[in-house]
């Protein structure tokens, strides 16, 4: 999507994997049977033809999944990014 825009493997950074990513969450305690309604409708609209062409046109990759897969997933991801933060020593500073 931005070809002048060298990856952080050209900079010389090859193990730095830095992705975006999206999840729709909702409020604690909300019932399974809508969490599970939910997830069904997202996933089919997430999985529809057009749908897709209009997220990919937006440089937008899609993959649905399951309430699992999103836990999963941000449990790897606050694990890895909360070594980074300990190893490089980064430190909230108030203002």
């Amino acid at each position: 999507m931005l070809p002048d825009v060298p990856t952080f493997a050209e900079l010389g950074f090859a193990d730095v994997v830095a992705d975006n990513w999206s999840g729709v969450l909702a409020p604690a305690r909300t019932p399974g049977a809508v969490v599970a309604k939910l997830n069904a409708a997202f996933n089919t609209a997430v999985r529809n033809p057009e749908t897709r062409a209009m997220l990919a046109d937006n440089g937008v990759s899609t993959t649905g999944g399951s309430p699992d897969d999103l836990i999963a997933l941000i449990a790897a991801e606050t694990a890895r990014w909360r070594k980074v933060v300990r190893e490089i020593g980064i430190k909230v500073q108030a203002e």
